[in-house]
């Protein structure tokens, strides 16, 4: 496999964290450098992550119910996705 650059691997977990929150009626960016996130609501709240365990704290206080980005209902409806790399 190799060493994959950091870019492209910021690249692809901006694209699952971003599919993983549109699930939840959420949208999910972050800066260039990857040190921080905006999660925002539909509604125009944002909140700042400063790191991938605040993403999911943010989540959930915006949508209001607990997020599980391992759960089986979810990596089904997102598996087409990821498999061709859409974002």
């Amino acid at each position: 496999m190799g060493h994959e650059p950091r870019a492209s691997v910021r690249a692809r977990r901006r694209a699952m964290l971003d599919q993983i929150m549109r699930a939840h009626g959420l949208d999910y960016s972050d800066d260039p450098s990857g040190v921080t996130a905006l999660i925002s609501n539909r509604k125009g709240s944002v909140e700042v992550a400063g790191g991938l365990g605040e993403v999911w704290v943010a989540g959930e206080r915006l949508a209001g119910r607990p997020l599980d980005p391992l759960d089986s209902q979810l990596l089904k409806r997102l598996a087409p996705s990821v498999e061709d790399g859409a974002a």
